[in-house]
C-alpha cells in the first residue's frame, strides 16, 4: 500500500461492511447466540467461558478494524487535501 488509493479503496469496502445490513444482523445473531451460551453454562465451565470471552473478542476486533480503515481512508483524504491547498498556496506565492 504505497499510495492513497490503496487506503481509500480499502476504506471504502470496510465501509460498505460495516453498513451492510446482512453483515451487521450475522454479527449481532453470533454476538446473541454467544451471549445464550453464556448464560446457560455453568460457572465451573471455564474452558467454554474462555472460548465465549475469544469469540466475542475477535468480533469487536474485527469491526474495530474496518472502522480503523474507514478512519484511515478520511484521514488520507484530509492530508490530500491540505497538500492540494500547500501546493496552491505557493504557487500564488511565485
Amino acid at each position: 500500500e504505497s499510495n492513497g488509493f490503496d487506503k481509500r479503496a480499502r476504506g471504502d469496502r470496510a465501509k460498505a461492511l460495516l453498513d451492510d445490513p446482512t453483515l451487521q444482523g450475522a454479527l449481532a445473531a453470533i454476538r446473541s447466540n454467544i451471549h445464550a451460551h453464556w448464560e446457560s453454562l455453568a460457572l465451573d465451565d471455564g474452558d467454554t467461558l474462555y472460548r465465549l470471552k475469544v469469540a466475542i473478542h475477535t468480533l469487536n476486533s474485527i469491526e474495530r478494524q474496518l472502522q480503523n480503515y474507514v478512519e484511515e481512508r478520511e484521514v488520507d483524504i484530509l492530508q490530500e487535501e491540505i497538500e492540494n491547498k500547500y501546493k496552491e498556496s505557493k504557487k500564488w506565492q511565485t
